[in-house]
């Protein structure tokens, strides 16, 4: 029951997370702090909550429990959706948009990337006895 409770919470957490993060970035971008910065220090902090994303993942365990639990088609689905974000943000010259769905973007390859791999499956062709002999 407390392993469900811890769950949930986390579950919580990363959703006030994304919410301040989300108003965080409407707010810089309202107030056009990305235009007082040059392409490569924004780039640089793009970077750096990227890093902090996938590294917060690998560290925390319970974070990393969370994901784990997560069915494999909705984070594909989550993936696609904030690169997708990402590539329309690029395409729109939308800076705070960028900053704001590259941590997701690398907290879901993350999350992609710790799933345990599947054995590839050997073709009854190449396997002896799979099939009978044709005489």
């Amino acid at each position: 029951m407390n392993e469900y409770r811890v769950h949930q919470e986390t579950g919580r957490v990363l959703f006030a997370a994304a919410a301040v993060w989300a108003t965080v970035m409407a707010a810089a971008s309202v107030e056009g702090v990305t235009t007082k910065f040059d392409t490569a220090g924004l780039a640089a902090f793009g970077i750096g909550v990227s890093a902090f994303a996938a590294i917060a993942y690998r560290v925390d365990d319970e974070l990393r429990e969370y994901g784990r639990g997560i069915a494999t088609p909705v984070l594909v689905s989550f993936a696609i959706g904030a690169l997708g974000l990402w590539i329309a943000a690029a395409f729109a010259h939308t800076t705070a948009l960028m900053i704001f769905a590259s941590p997701f973007v690398a907290l879901a390859a993350a999350a992609l990337l710790d799933r345990p791999r599947r054995a590839l499956r050997k073709s009854s062709a190449k396997s002896p006895g799979a099939r009978p002999a044709a005489t």
